[in-house]
């Protein structure tokens, strides 16, 4: 059955009840992971597959109030052979999602790359953050704030090409794009905008299929109307952008983080590109950003 378009976070939870997806977390025994999980099973969101040292985790649920039948157990304490456990679950089908529970995204992405953990479908894994911030008309996907350190053009083509697919799953028929940089000029000492304007130039093409892809343009004319008015820039993705691609880890990062703090955002997040989506909370992330997570992971999976 067709989900409606998504028009606000809270509908993730709505769209996704009684699907009971699996999902498999590495290093389940950390509190904060247990709780989402929680969160999510009453949601009738999903279970969980943990994998970790099971007592532990047992312990865990019973202090956070996860019921036994919400969840099963692998008790696996090293952390390398956790990833490859829930790779290779998700690919016997006992699985639907992963999530990182005690482990860092580096370890948990090398593991999941390695051939035994069968997750690998030739596309490059990237960072999705879909964000909802109070008085907006509309959410926006930032990309990628969690794996790309400094993406290179044939990196961001990937990169912007994942942002796309998901959105579209979350109800985007025209994605509109604006791929960032500090101007909207070309200038040969930024290469941000040089990338920006060649992945405008493929947009126009068709490389993003039905993707409106503009750039560059500063985050203020991607955003504003206002903004693109007073500055002459015309076209469809000025003041109207969905997806925001960033020119750098710390671009996106820090936009997500800043639209949080700053502005009372929620949020929720993927890694995209493999077999199935992989939830990566921060240790600081919020309970709501955890939930979001799971549930658009359950939406778009």
């Amino acid at each position: 059955m067709a989900l409606p378009p998504l028009r606000r976070l809270d509908d993730l939870l709505a769209s996704a009840v009684a699907r009971h997806l699996k999902v498999a977390v590495v290093m389940a025994g950390e509190p904060n992971t247990l709780e989402a999980l929680r969160l999510a099973h009453e949601h009738g969101l999903a279970e969980g597959l943990l994998i970790g040292n099971g007592s532990q985790i047992r312990s865990m649920a019973e202090a956070v109030g996860l019921p036994p039948p919400a969840f099963s157990v692998i008790d696996e304490e090293d952390p390398r052979r956790a990833t490859l456990l829930a790779g290779q679950a998700v690919a016997r089908g006992e699985a639907h999602l992963i999530m990182k529970g005690r482990i860092s995204t580096g370890a948990l992405m090398a593991g999941l790359l390695q051939p035994e953990a069968a997750f690998r479908t030739g596309r490059r894994l990237s960072h999705v953050a879909v964000i909802e911030s109070p008085g907006q008309d509309r959410w926006l996907a930032v990309t990628d704030g969690a794996v790309h350190i400094a993406p290179d053009l044939s990196q961001k083509v990937e990169i912007l090409q994942n942002a796309v697919d998901l959105v579209q799953r979350l109800g985007a028929e025209e994605p509109r794009v604006a791929v960032l940089a500090a101007l909207e000029q070309v200038n040969p000492e930024m290469p941000a905008t040089l990338d920006a304007a060649a992945l405008a130039k493929m947009g126009e093409r068709g490389r993003f299929g039905p993707a409106l892809v503009d750039g560059p343009l500063a985050a203020d004319v991607a955003l504003s109307r206002e903004a693109a008015e007073v500055k002459h820039v015309r076209g469809p993705v000025a003041g109207e952008a969905q997806v925001l691609v960033a020119p750098c880890i710390e671009t996106a990062n820090v936009l997500i983080k800043g639209l949080q703090y700053f502005a009372g955002a929620r949020w929720g997040g993927l890694v995209v590109g493999g077999r199935v989506p992989v939830v990566v909370a921060s240790r600081a992330d919020r309970r709501d950003t955890r939930l979001y997570s799971l549930a658009l992971g359950c939406r778009v999976v």
